[in-house]
């Protein structure tokens, strides 16, 4: 993984999300495809980029890639 830049800046900026079903209910390995592909429209519409994505019955771990300017809160929210 590379360092990114902007005008005056260098930075590599890696998050590990943990999204969990409610009531940690076995959803996901049936759905886990489609989950993975609109976590990637979502990453196609921001600056963010999932960089590995990891689907197990009951929850999705993710890592991503992000710019400084955007909170994990804003990430976490679309």
């Amino acid at each position: 993984m590379d360092d990114e830049t902007n005008n005056h800046a260098k930075f590599l900026i890696l998050s590990h999300m943990i999204v969990v079903c409610k009531y940690r209910k076995k959803l996901l390995l049936p759905y886990g495809e489609e989950v993975k592909n609109l976590f990637e429209s979502i990453a196609a519409r921001s600056s963010v980029s999932f960089e590995r994505m990891n689907v197990d019955e009951d929850h999705i771990h993710c890592l991503k890639r992000s710019e400084p300017k955007l909170s994990l809160l804003v990430i976490v929210c679309w």
